[in-house]
């Protein structure tokens, strides 16, 4: 996914138009639009109006959309430059963990259902059984 596509997807989950999202930051209309079209300047304008947006995932795909207001405040404040190695290794694990969580649910969901239809089949078993004898 491209840094023009991040961004149209954010735009979607916040709920304003690609227009209004130009109007708001000062970008030309179409700027999403155009492939690479964003140089330094823009992306600051963007960060300067929507600070929760998480400007690692936006260049690199990693971690989370939105910034906590941690996150923010550290930016803001506390911290010079938005990518400090404790952000970065930060954004690593969630990803490492959104990973992880994602494989693991998909096995449990596998479980349960497994269990389900042998739950099913067993009730199927015993409905046949018990209609087998009334018609006896």
């Amino acid at each position: 996914m491209t840094i023009n596509e991040r961004l149209r997807l954010f735009v979607k989950k916040i709920g304003v138009s690609e227009r209004q999202f130009a109007i708001n930051t000062g970008l030309s209309q179409g700027a999403l639009g155009r492939s690479n079209s964003l140089n330094g300047e823009g992306l600051a304008l963007i960060k300067r109006q929507y600070p929760e947006l998480n400007m690692h995932w936006v260049f690199f795909g990693e971690g989370q959309m939105f910034m906590t207001p941690e996150m923010i405040k550290e930016q803001s404040g506390e911290s010079k430059s938005p990518f400090t190695i404790d952000s970065l290794v930060d954004s690593k694990i969630e990803s490492k963990l959104d990973k992880i969580l994602n494989e693991k649910f998909a096995d449990i969901k596998k479980l349960i259902r497994e269990m389900i239809l042998s739950e099913m089949e067993e009730e199927l078993e015993s409905a046949k059984q018990a209609l087998n004898k009334k018609t006896k």
